[in-house]
């Protein structure tokens, strides 16, 4: 889902929940599956100023696909006073029961995230066993067979 996206689905959310002070955490093409994330980092310096109050985020994948790393942020929040809401995943701080199921959701996404770099991984070794490329550009020098172009590629070379 693009970020503007999901941008806009918080926004919606915070405007019908009556949140107007709303600030956007950006990590566009960063991966989930670490914390080292310059969007990230602002939102927890912020937190640790004492200037959050709400943390939105679209569900528990968004956060952050390391368990461990998620249930400390997590418990982060909740020692600062952020209330922590998860639109997908119905999670919100202000209501207890609604975080039981939160540590299973985050070890599933990360659980998935493993899984499909394996799967990718072992597709590419593959791809590249079998003799085809692995990449979308061609070594310098060398161009792409013309047979092994996909339709949408002809039409933006004929252009």
């Amino acid at each position: 889902m693009s970020i503007q996206t999901q941008k806009a689905i918080l926004a919606e959310y915070a405007n019908k929940q009556g949140f107007t002070n709303v600030r956007h955490f950006i990590d566009d093409g960063k991966t989930g599956v670490n914390f080292d994330r310059d969007g990230w980092k602002q939102l927890i310096k912020e937190v640790e100023a004492g200037n959050v109050a709400v943390c939105i985020i679209k569900d528990m994948t968004r956060f952050g696909r390391d368990h461990i790393q998620v249930g400390m942020y997590m418990e982060m929040f909740r020692r600062h006073g952020v209330r922590f809401i998860a639109i997908g995943h119905n999670i919100d701080s202000i209501n207890p029961d609604s975080l039981e199921f939160a540590p299973f959701i985050n070890i599933m996404s990360e659980w998935y995230s493993r899984d499909n770099s394996r799967k990718l991984k072992s597709a590419f070794r593959l791809k590249g066993r079998s003799g085809k490329r692995t990449t979308n550009k061609c070594i310098y020098g060398y161009l792409k067979d013309p047979a092994n172009l996909t339709k949408n590629t002809k039409e933006k070379m004929l252009v």
